[in-house]
Parts: structure tokens; C-alpha cells; sequence
């Protein structure tokens, strides 16, 4: 018998993640927790990043802009999620050949718990001793490269779940493009997790196909400050047409010193999430540290750090 703790983890993250009209359909799509953000960065943007992100982190969101900067980069980022489980992302980018490779990893992690046996006699359930746990996995690597205005990349990923002695996987696909329109202002498209179906223990779901549009406003100065904005419309197998948008503020305190201000919002009101999310950073010289906090209506609040690294093309 599973113990009730890991299942109650789980099913609470899906309520969460899977929309009300699709579950009033009874319909779901597997791997809900590749709807998470994977940036500390896009989280306090409203996760919006498709045309802004051009970081290690855009092999989750948009592979074709890991050619959006010519330098090389890697990050960490940890939240602690709903439930007592935990959401953490890896990624690194650096120039090969004429593009970028990009290499990351997403997962989530319910916590374990102490197993329990059904008992039918007294109808309770007594420990075994062993414990139990559930895991959710992301791997991608990804390539892209940049011809004047455009860039365009891709990314092969492997999808891992696993709940107590129950796993199944899938591989998937991710493309994406994006254009220079003037100075820094960018328009870009990307699809997530093209094919692949989850198998556990016999029922089937496919991965949750995700279509983005996004835009990203050139940059202005108020005063000391840099500014700019992103928005997006983004599309999801099985749920409503989303927007979202957000707003980045920069100001250079010398010469080796950056703060940085985030928020965004969302108007997509199908999980428990809070509309609105936001954060900030602070760079100093080629290391920075990314805050970021989001609410949920009934289960509390989210925090996500994170760490990032960069250097310009030798």
C-alpha cells in the first residue's frame, strides 16, 4: 500500500496544475510538472520567457534563443513547492561549432514517506519499515544557432515519473524561433513537448503540448533605470488560451554592481496559482542571485533561488 502521504503530495500538485475544464472533461495530459517554472528569473516575470529569456534557461521555455546572447552560462535554481516537495532546474549553455548547445534539467520531488500495509482484518494500515517516495524528471539537450535577425534552435528531452515502485517515460521534442525586430525589442514562437506518451500502470496520457507566442519590448531608460517589458499568449493541450505579461527593471550601481527588479502576471485563472508573481536579483560581475515569490489561493506561498554564472565567448 502506498503511503497515503506520497499520494495525497501528488494528487495535490495536480489539482493544482490541471486545469478545471479539463478535468470537467475528464480529460488530463501526463508530466503536469513540466507546467512549472523553470527559471527563478521567469517565475518573477509571470513565467513568461519564450522572447525574453536568451539565457541557459531558454532550453526549457524557447530553445532558439540559447543563441539569443554569444556567451557562455549555467544556473541553479531551488523552490520549495506545495506539500513540502521541492522543484529544482539545472542548465548550461556555451558556443560549439557555428550555434550554442544547451544542456538542462528539470524535476520535482514529492519527498518519501513510510509505507503502509493494508491490513483487512482491522481495516487499518500498519508500517512496513520501508519508506516510499515519487519523483518527476526532465532531461533536455538542445542546440541552436543565429543568422543575422533570426535565430532558431531544438531540444530532445527525456521524461521520467515515478511514484513509489511505478515509473514510466517518454521522449519529446521542443522547437523555437525568435526575431531581432529593432534594436533589442524580439518576437518569438516555440513549442513544447511535441509527441511522446507516459504509460503508468496501464493508463496512457500524452505530455502537455505547449504553443507560445511571445514579445519582448525594446529596452528604455527612466532616469538610472533600464526597463522592459514581455508578453505572451500561450496555448496548452487541453486548456484555455492564456496571457501573460511582465516587466524587468535594471540599474547599474557601478561599474560592477547590478540590481534588478521583476514582476509579472497572468491572466489565465485555471489553477491555484496567484495571478500575480514577482522578484528581483542582484549581479556582481559575472555571478548573480535571483529571488523570486509566488502565492497559491489556498496552500500558501512559494519562494524560488537562484544562483547563475556567465562569461563572454573566449
Amino acid at each position: 500500500m502506498i503511503s497515503s502521504t506520497i499520494l495525497r503530495r501528488v494528487a495535490v500538485g495536480a489539482c493544482v496544475l490541471v486545469p478545471l475544464s479539463a478535468r470537467a472533461q475528464n480529460s488530463q495530459t501526463a508530466a503536469v510538472f513540466l507546467r512549472l517554472p523553470a527559471s527563478t528569473r521567469a517565475l518573477a516575470l509571470g513565467d513568461v520567457y519564450s522572447a525574453h529569456g536568451g539565457d541557459e534557461a531558454a532550453i526549457f521555455y524557447n530553445p532558439g534563443q540559447l543563441a539569443g546572447a554569444d556567451t557562455r552560462s549555467a544556473g541553479v535554481s531551488v523552490q520549495r513547492h506545495i506539500q513540502s516537495t521541492a522543484l529544482a532546474s539545472l542548465a548550461a549553455k556555451f558556443p560549439l561549432g557555428v550555434g550554442v548547445l544547451g544542456i538542462g534539467v528539470h524535476a520535482l520531488d514529492y519527498g518519501s514517506a513510510d509505507e503502509v500495509a493494508a491490513d483487512p482484518g482491522s481495516g487499518l494500515g500498519s508500517p512496513t519499515g520501508r519508506t516510499v517516495s515519487a519523483t518527476d524528471f526532465a532531461a533536455a539537450v538542445g542546440y541552436a544557432v543565429s543568422r543575422g535577425r533570426l535565430r532558431a534552435g531544438g531540444s530532445l528531452k527525456v521524461v521520467r515519473q515515478q511514484i513509489a515502485g511505478v515509473s514510466g517515460g517518454a521522449g519529446a521534442f521542443d522547437a523555437g524561433v525568435a526575431i531581432a525586430i529593432w534594436s533589442d525589442a524580439g518576437l518569438a514562437l516555440s513549442v513544447n513537448n511535441i509527441g511522446g506518451r507516459i504509460t503508468l500502470s496501464g493508463a496512457s496520457a500524452p505530455l502537455p503540448r505547449t504553443a507560445r507566442l511571445g514579445l519582448a519590448s525594446p529596452s528604455g531608460k527612466v532616469g538610472p533605470v533600464r526597463m522592459r517589458a514581455v508578453a505572451e499568449v500561450e496555448h496548452e493541450r487541453e486548456r484555455q488560451t492564456g496571457i501573460a505579461g511582465g516587466a524587468e527593471a535594471v540599474w547599474a550601481a557601478s561599474n560592477f554592481i547590478t540590481l534588478l527588479g521583476r514582476i509579472g502576471a497572468s491572466a489565465q485563472d485555471e489553477s491555484a496559482a496567484a495571478s500575480l508573481a514577482f522578484g528581483g536579483g542582484l549581479a556582481i560581475r559575472h555571478f548573480a542571485l535571483d529571488y523570486a515569490y509566488q502565492g497559491f489561493s489556498v496552500l500558501g506561498v512559494t519562494h524560488r533561488v537562484g544562483v547563475r554564472w556567465w562569461a563572454k565567448r573566449p
